[in-house]
């Protein structure tokens, strides 16, 4: 019954022809003017399409196509084609260029949910239009992305071929969240002091040997957080009974192989109490404590298990005196 179909809608366009022939200005006033009728140097040709959709070649060969006409014929994904003898030989190459696997794919439509495991599916979603653009990477095919919040997916909607690498793409950045244990560690130093060090924790001893070329070291605090990657952290509290410290920032990367990247600013505010004065009368008359303030603002990359000393500014003290913040990444 297939090829029944087909040759009735051949002979129509046959039929159509030899009228214009016989009688054009009769065919034009019967039937309205048809753009693509076909006239007697046109030859009819039948193409079965194996791999792609007759539909979507048609859009595309209408593109480059420029006399005779074009009838897709989907229930048998047959395309039938009249036109002159030289656009249908350029015709019959680009259809066999096209309908092959490869080339058919990219007209194939995909739906395809790609769940998420480690990352949110929002923030993956997000980094696709960058890679891809408003349209797939294929063609000029839109590639459509959604994400569904609550089973954690992404979903992609588009041309076959586009859609695969997007799901590769996913597949590439959803990967584990990197955690880093982070230690902000502030040190006092002091230029020509005598007397016996102060007492510096096990730990932090090779460190503060480092530093004394800022003066004699003196190990005031430290803050701990555990940053996670792409989120905000923040901590603070009092050290030192006098000193009251912040941090703040967002760690960007951490990689397997211990690289990691954060930005970050640590404030550090300082209250010291001035000694009291006599007056004429010789009363005692205290006076309000002087405040000061150390801030740095810095983006770090350094390995895990590091050590960097991040800055080190007069702080308002004594003459000679300055702070020093010490960041450790722990491994």
């Amino acid at each position: 019954m297939l090829p029944t179909i087909v040759l009735i809608t051949a002979q129509l366009f046959l039929t159509d022809a030899m009228d214009a022939a016989r009688n054009p200005g009769e065919r034009r006033q019967r039937t309205g003017a048809r753009r693509a009728a076909p006239t007697q140097d046109h030859e009819l040709r039948i193409f079965k399409i194996m791999h792609g959709d007759c539909m979507e070649l048609t859009a595309a060969l209408q593109q480059v196509m420029r006399h005779g006409s074009i009838t897709p014929h989907p229930s048998s994904n047959s395309i039938i084609i009249a036109a002159p003898e030289k656009d249908l030989k350029a015709v019959t190459t680009l259809i066999q260029q096209l309908d092959n696997p490869i080339e058919s794919a990219k007209y194939e439509k995909d739906l395809t949910v790609v769940p998420t495991t480690h990352r949110q599916a929002d923030a993956l979603a997000s980094l696709l239009p960058s890679i891809f653009g408003s349209k797939g990477i294929f063609g000029e095919k839109e590639m459509k992305i959604a994400t569904d919040r609550g089973r954690s997916s992404i979903i992609l909607s588009g041309p076959r071929e586009s859609v695969s690498k997007a799901q590769s793409v996913i597949k590439l950045l959803d990967t584990p969240v990197a955690m880093v244990n982070l230690e902000f560690i502030f040190f006092r130093a002091r230029l020509h002091v005598g007397g016996p060090a102060p007492e510096i924790p096990d730990d932090l001893r090779d460190v503060a040997d480092g530093l004394k070329r800022f003066g004699r070291i003196e190990f005031l605090g430290r803050l701990s957080t555990v940053a996670v990657e792409e989120e905000e952290f923040k901590v603070g509290g009092k050290i030192a009974n006098f000193i009251t410290a912040d941090t703040r920032g967002r760690l960007l990367s951490g990689s397997k192989e211990g690289t990691i990247k954060l930005v970050f600013e640590a404030e550090m505010n300082v209250q010291r109490q001035r000694p009291a004065l006599k007056d004429s009368e010789a009363n005692t008359v205290r006076r309000p404590p002087t405040s000061s303030q150390f801030l740095i603002e810095t983006t770090v990359v350094t390995q895990r298990g590091d050590y960097v000393v991040l800055g080190s500014a007069p702080n308002g003290w004594e003459s000679g005196e300055s702070a020093i913040l010490v960041l450790h990444a722990r491994s």
